[in-house]
């Protein structure tokens, strides 16, 4: 028989986290008044209406404080999902500590919308500062799915992949920052750049807006391979821009060099500027 526990004060485990009250099922459920724990198992399914949140694991526990009934711990194991609207968050473990604001998410992790996803091992949210850290397993990387518009077809979504050696997502802005050995491959050419550092921006449609690489950037395209300090990869003007020490080489147009190159994102339209103050030099290979 279910226990449903009527508007229960709960902080669901989720990606925004706060407190909320919920509707909460299960199979069985221990509850200790003098301590204020709480054991709910088998089936654990609970819903937020006011968020418009749900989450679902084998095994939730609850520490609340008997003083402002507050909840101080919580934690939830088995198959854990989490969903609110187009988010989503998969996990085994996860657990919430009051104290230290803190929001841990582990094991076979996947977090994502329609037009995203991240998956690795270990998350960290922050509730004060509203932001999450991700994390692989030891020797390994993310890896992440991103979402372009394509000119040609709307309606139709290019997927960018990737991987990286951490993740930070900052929700609410829509940004996320890619760091340590980062790999961006696109299909559209196919092209693959690899960089130090990437930070990401998303449109309202979760959308590829616009990259920004740092710590070195080299890309390799059919035809063209391009090389400067730092890169600004904007996907609605389908524009790179290299800055410092920008080199681009490409068959049948030469070599470009100078502090400043920018070029379309597709080799065919191609062509390559410099900042005018600074000239660019061009080697045009001569048959």
């Amino acid at each position: 028989m279910k226990v449903c526990l009527l508007l229960l004060s709960l902080i669901l485990p989720t990606l925004a986290f706060s407190q909320s009250k919920a509707l909460v099922h299960g199979q069985a459920m221990k509850l200790d008044k003098s301590t204020g724990k709480m054991l709910i198992s088998g089936q654990v399914d609970g819903y937020d209406v006011k968020k418009e949140m749900r989450f679902q694991s084998d095994r939730l526990e609850l520490l609340r404080d008997t003083k402002t009934d507050e909840i101080s711990f919580a934690q939830v194991n088995g198959d854990v999902v989490v969903t609110q609207g187009l988010e989503y968050a998969v996990f085994d473990h996860g657990v919430y500590q009051r104290s230290l604001s803190l929001l841990t998410m582990k094991g076979h992790l996947i977090l994502g919308n329609d037009q995203s996803r991240i998956e690795g091992d270990r998350a960290v949210y922050d509730t004060e500062l509203e932001k999450v850290s991700l994390l692989p397993l030891p020797s390994q990387q993310l890896k992440f799915l991103f979402h372009q518009k394509n000119p040609d077809e709307p309606d139709n979504p290019t997927p960018i992949t990737g991987v990286a050696d951490e993740v930070w997502l900052f929700r609410e802005l829509k940004k996320a920052i890619l760091q340590g050995h980062v790999e961006v491959n696109d299909p559209t050419e196919p092209s693959q750049f690899k960089s130090g550092r990437v930070v990401v921006f998303f449109d309202s449609e979760n959308q590829l807006d616009e990259m920004t690489a740092s710590g070195g950037f080299h890309m390799t395209q059919p035809g063209r391979s391009s090389n400067s300090r730092r890169a600004v990869l904007n996907y609605n003007t389908r524009l790179i821009t290299l800055l410092g020490n920008a080199k681009v080489q490409q068959i049948g147009e030469g070599e470009v060099q100078g502090e400043r190159v920018e070029m379309h994102m597709d080799v065919k339209k191609g062509f390559i500027r410099g900042k005018r103050q600074k000239p660019i030099r061009i080697e045009i290979p001569l048959n």
